[in-house]
């Protein structure tokens, strides 16, 4: 059971009329079906708005503290330096349901992110939403790209949900022994899924990179690269872009696209399609999913 203490006060025993105060101490309990361990909070009322602060929330995985103001009038939800270590996916119910269909794309694992957000929620899907949230996440991320499941050891990253989309700033993640830094400014609207998005490649296996998306486990060497492209959704056929990669300490013939070339160097003398070169280059564009 909770242990409330309460005081309100007012002209008439309308919500307008009324300001209060309260002190919060809930034990074992859930909102919206998510389960806490306690929570404890100051609550303080007046004009159609509730501020919780201090707010302090102890889950099994982590916990969260901060300020949360709930503006009944504006139908608007701010948070103000709330810092987390639980996991996103679940507490976001708290927030906004509607907010877990934007983030549940981004999977953490067993160790929960540690998260900073600042901002304001439109609680109706309003134009007035304008959340940052800073993402460090120590335990990894798997996220789907290009319908592959990528998993990054590490990452860090700032979110900005500002109306309809969302843009991703200072993205940097260890992927494949090497890093993955990117932007991303993407859609949130079903009917409007243009996506830009700027990826850019350190010192990565390129064998991990073709065994994923090609199934072709014969390259070898490291792979630096950007790719700067649109996509609406995950359509990978109408995706289009431009960049440059280049492979070094690698079978550069064993490439696949270069695969064809491979046999007919071998049939000339054995085994030079197979041959480690130490570098090679190359300059891309994407149209319509059709790369050259």
């Amino acid at each position: 059971p909770p242990t409330i203490d309460l005081e309100v006060r007012g002209a008439e025993p309308k919500p307008e009329m009324l300001t209060g105060d309260a002190n919060v101490t809930l034990r074992r309990m859930a909102y919206r079906g998510i389960a806490a361990e306690s929570v404890t909070a100051k609550l303080q009322f007046a004009e159609h708005k509730l501020t919780i602060h201090p707010l302090h929330v102890r889950r099994t995985e982590g916990e969260g503290s901060g300020t949360v103001i709930l503006d009944f009038a504006r139908d608007e939800v701010r948070l103000e330096n709330v810092e987390t270590t639980l996991h996103p996916q679940e507490v976001i119910l708290w927030i906004d349901p509607k907010l877990q269909k934007d983030i549940a794309p981004y999977r953490f694992g067993r160790r929960p992110p540690a998260v900073t957000l600042n901002g304001v929620v439109h609680t109706r899907g309003g134009d007035t939403t304008k959340l940052n949230v800073d993402v460090r996440a120590p335990g990894g991320l798997t996220y789907t790209f290009l319908r592959k499941d990528l998993h990054l050891p590490r990452v860090t990253a700032t979110l900005h949900f500002i109306g309809s989309r969302l843009q991703i700033a200072d993205f940097d993640g260890s992927i494949w022994g090497g890093r993955l830094r990117g932007d991303a400014n993407i859609s949130l609207k079903r009917e409007n899924p243009h996506n830009e998005v700027s990826l850019n490649l350190a010192n990565v296996d390129f064998a991990s990179l073709t065994r994923l998306y090609f199934n072709y486990d014969d390259s070898q060497g490291k792979l630096n690269a950007n790719y700067k492209f649109t996509i609406n959704g995950d359509d990978a056929r109408g995706m289009g872009g431009r960049g440059a990669l280049t492979v070094t300490q690698g079978r550069v013939c064993a490439i696949p696209f270069l695969g064809p070339l491979s046999e007919i160097l071998n049939s000339i003398v054995p085994g030079m399609g197979k041959d480690v070169a130490r570098r090679a280059r190359a300059s891309f564009t994407a149209r319509r999913g059709v790369f050259d």
